[in-house]
Order: structure tokens, then sequence, then C-alpha cells
């Protein structure tokens, strides 16, 4: 959880579900809402910790749990659930030549 501010990263919340991983993990939420969004967070992320993050990687993770959810909420036939609808206007950004929905 990010604060921005002036599209700068300004603070951090809630670490209730800290722990240790990749990097580019966190960062595939933030490209669900907007590649402008994501290209900010890693821009400043990378200009306060000189660290360098792989944003194809963040974009891949990103399009690959939607895929998952998509296709675990389809099979349960729950196409009713927020996260199934969260995937489908996802998916059909990101792959506009298809049609994603129950």
């Amino acid at each position: 959880n990010l604060l921005f501010v002036d599209n700068n990263i300004s603070g951090v919340l809630d670490f209730g579900d800290l722990g240790i991983g990749q990097r580019e993990r966190d960062f595939r939420n933030l490209f669900r809402i907007s590649q402008t969004l994501l290209d900010s967070a890693i821009s400043s992320y990378q200009l306060s910790t000189s660290l360098v993050l792989d944003s194809e990687k963040i974009k891949t993770w990103a399009k690959l749990t939607e895929i998952t959810a998509y296709a675990e909420y389809r099979t349960e036939q729950k196409t009713d659930s927020p996260s199934f609808k969260r995937a489908c206007r996802n998916l059909n950004r990101w792959y506009p030549e298809a049609f994603w929905t129950s």
C-alpha cells in the first residue's frame, strides 16, 4: 500500500502482510490501475533506492494473476464476484482482440 502525492510516493501504509519477496510483485497492482501510475511508481522507487525494477516482469505477473482469477471464478461459476469483474475489465483492456466475460 503506497501513498502518492503529485505522482510521487510519499508514504508506505499497512505492514500487515509484510514479507520478503520479489520487488516486482508489489507493483503488479499498480499496473492493474494504469500504466502511467506504474511508470511513476517505478521511477520514484528507482530514484529513492537505486534499484532497477523489471517493468515487463511486473506487467506479465499482473496479467497472469488476472488470467488465473478469471479462470478460477469462471470455473466456480462465480461470475458475479468483484474479482472476476475486475479481471474481465483488465483483460479486455490488455487484450482487446479477445472478449473476456461470463
